[in-house]
């Protein structure tokens, strides 16, 4: 998140700008925010079916809300990023939690179909089933990531995610042994 010392009115600036933008533009914009300071146009798509992506996405772009980035983290997608985190954490902010557990879910799926799960994705899909209220779901990622982070040299990053991990497994579940 934002610094909390952002002073109410910067926020208040952004905000206004976002009820400026045509209700299509602005929804996307929201989103978006969902899915993180990076999105991808197919996570977009996901969310949101019956959007005109390219449309909304290029008046965003003209906006200065988003920019198009050359090198994209999933092969294949159109990546964009929010040009300041406080844009970003005030559309998020203008989400009701119910729609926000729905897109979350939607943002799993989508990263765990693209990016088949390797690497930083697992990390990343877990907070989105966390988001989702799904922890249940976070867990075999939080335990991949954990794993994956032991063996290089982020030891106490493996720790906070093993430690993430058991507070969603079940007191009787095998894994917490291990």
């Amino acid at each position: 998140t934002v610094d909390a010392g952002l002073p109410t009115s910067v926020r208040a600036i952004v905000a206004a700008r976002l009820d400026a933008l045509p209700p299509p533009e602005r929804a996307l914009l929201v989103d978006a925010s969902v899915i993180g300071r990076v999105f991808w146009r197919g996570a977009l798509a996901r969310i949101a079916p019956d959007a005109d992506l390219g449309s909304a996405l290029g008046a965003l772009e003209e906006r200065d809300f988003v920019r198009r980035e050359a090198v994209s983290r999933i092969t294949g997608e159109q990546q964009f990023a929010f040009k300041h985190a406080v844009i970003r954490e005030v559309a998020y902010e203008r989400l009701p939690r119910a729609a926000r557990r729905e897109r979350h879910a939607a943002v799993a799926e989508f990263l765990e179909e693209r990016t088949g799960a390797v690497g930083q994705a697992n990390e990343a899909i877990a907070d989105h089933w966390q988001q989702a209220g799904e922890p249940e779901r976070a867990v075999d990622c939080l335990l991949i990531a954990a794993d994956q982070a032991g063996r290089g040299w982020a030891k106490g990053h493996a720790l906070t995610l093993y430690s993430t991990a058991l507070e969603f497994l079940p007191e009787d579940d095998p894994r917490r042994r291990e």
